[in-house]
């Protein structure tokens, strides 16, 4: 019985990372994207209620399968696209944008692709503000005609023969950033694993400095991809063997009882 629980939970695990391998491939062209990778765990071993095996100092033990525990995020800097838009913005780091979601809490992203809503203020794709160091939006006034983002974040606006600096983009950092939870929409939220965010200016910690006219491309490998898909594959198909091994002994055994 021991194997077929055992063969059941590799085939789990496997579909799982299936599962996850495919939405990297989906998303190898999603800016900003972070590639999953599945963290698996041994399941606790069981002591078997028999007689010790000579040379080992107690009852046996077996092991019940594996789990996966979780997908964590590929912290690996993505390549960075030039587009000349001067709304899109790239970071040469490790730091996280920080935004506020329609919900009012604090968000992370890697996508610089922002836009600006009727207010002009910076926005994401799903309508979540861009923040700047003192956590407040940051909104283009609207005789504004250009605007500049300096690598130390400073947003520096001009028009109507005026120029104006109006904010200092602020940028998170974590002590363990494969720990934040993925939200969707390129979104992430601290937990207790990533540790509490630290804002800094860029340039400043490892935060990285900021590019103006660019954003950071998926850091997804394709072809790192398909030799997961194949060895998940093989787990799953090797996985399914042992659970039907252990059918067929079962099904022998059952017939030399009659």
């Amino acid at each position: 019985m021991y194997s077929l629980w055992i063969g059941a939970a590799g085939m789990r695990a496997g579909s799982l990372a299936v599962d996850v391998v495919g939405h990297n491939l989906a998303n190898v062209n999603t800016p900003g994207f972070r590639a999953g990778r599945p963290s698996f765990r041994d399941e606790v071993s069981q002591r078997l209620l028999r007689p010790a095996l000579p040379g080992v100092d107690g009852p046996p033990q077996v092991g019940t399968g594996v789990n996966v525990v979780a997908v964590l995020p590929d912290p690996r800097q993505g390549a960075l696209q030039t587009t000349g838009d001067p709304y899109h913005l790239a970071i040469e780091g490790s730091g996280f944008f920080r935004l506020r979601a329609p919900d009012g809490r604090i968000v992370y992203t890697r996508d610089g692709t922002f836009t600006t809503d009727a207010e002009g203020r910076l926005v994401h794709a799903d309508g979540s503000l861009l923040l700047d160091d003192d956590n407040d939006p940051i909104e283009l006034p609207r005789w504004a005609e250009t605007f500049t983002v300096d690598p130390d974040g400073t947003v520096t606006v001009e028009g109507d023969g005026r120029r104006r600096v109006i904010a200092t983009i602020g940028l998170a950092m974590f002590p363990n950033p494969s720990g934040l939870e993925a939200l969707g929409n390129n979104l992430f939220a601290a937990t207790p694993a990533s540790g509490a965010e630290d804002v800094v200016e860029p340039g400043d910690d490892g935060a990285g400095v900021l590019r103006q006219g660019a954003y950071e491309m998926s850091n997804v490998d394709v072809a790192a991809e398909m030799v997961a898909m194949i060895l998940a594959q093989r787990t799953f198909q090797l996985s399914a063997r042992v659970v039907q091994t252990t059918d067929d002994m079962m099904a022998l055994a059952n017939q030399l009882v009659r």
